[in-house]
C-alpha cells in the first residue's frame, strides 16, 4: 500500500471517525492527492480547518486538505480575528469546535505556565487501527494509540505561537 493511502486511512479512522464529518476519496490532482472533508456543522469544518494542515508531504507527493460545509460550495478558511482575540481563547474554542463529536475526543483546556503547551488536548485511551504498507506484515495492520494519530495529523501550534499538547492523561483538574 502506498503512504499516501495510509495517510488517507489516518484521515479517515480519526477526523472520520465523527458522525458529523464525511471523509470522501482521495482523488488525484496534477501535484499530488486531495481530500474533501465535508462537515454538518459549519462552527465545526472551521475548527477542522484550523486544526489541520492545508497540505501534507508523504514523500514526493503532495496532499491538500480541503474541508466544505454540506454543500461544497466554497471551500473553507481558517477564519477568526486573531488580533482581537486573546490567541489561547480563540486556539481552545476551535478544537473544542472541531473534535466535540469525536469519539476520541475527551476535554481540552487551557494550561497555565506550562513549557509542554499552552492547551491541553485530551484523548481517550483508545487505539485505532489502520492499514499500513509495509508488505511483510500479514495483516497489513497498524495500530496507534489515538493521541499519537491525532498528534500525527493535526497542527501543533495555532496562530503562530500557541502550543497545543496530545495527551491522553488528565493534566488538569476540572474548573
Amino acid at each position: 500500500m502506498e503512504p499516501y493511502l495510509v495517510f488517507y486511512d489516518k484521515i479517515k479512522k480519526s477526523i472520520g471517525s465523527d458522525p458529523f464529518i464525511v471523509v470522501e476519496r482521495l482523488q488525484e490532482e496534477l501535484e499530488g492527492f486531495y481530500i474533501n472533508l465535508i462537515c454538518e456543522k459549519y462552527d465545526q469544518a472551521i475548527g477542522i480547518r484550523c486544526l489541520l494542515r492545508k497540505e501534507y508531504k508523504i514523500e514526493d507527493k503532495n496532499i491538500r486538505i480541503k474541508v466544505f460545509f454540506k454543500d461544497k460550495d466554497r471551500e473553507l478558511t481558517c477564519e477568526g480575528d486573531a488580533d482581537t482575540i486573546n490567541h489561547k481563547r480563540l486556539a481552545l474554542m476551535f478544537i473544542k469546535l472541531a473534535l466535540n463529536s469525536n469519539p476520541y475526543f475527551s476535554r481540552t483546556r487551557i494550561i497555565k505556565e506550562s513549557a509542554l503547551g499552552d492547551i491541553a488536548v485530551e484523548f481517550k485511551p483508545s487505539v485505532i487501527q489502520v492499514y499500513n504498507n509495509n508488505k511483510r506484515d500479514l495483516y497489513g495492520n497498524i495500530s496507534f494509540i489515538a493521541r499519537d494519530l491525532f498528534a500525527d495529523i493535526l497542527n501543533t501550534t495555532l496562530f503562530d505561537n500557541v502550543k497545543i499538547l496530545y495527551t491522553t492523561k488528565p493534566l488538569i483538574t476540572k474548573i
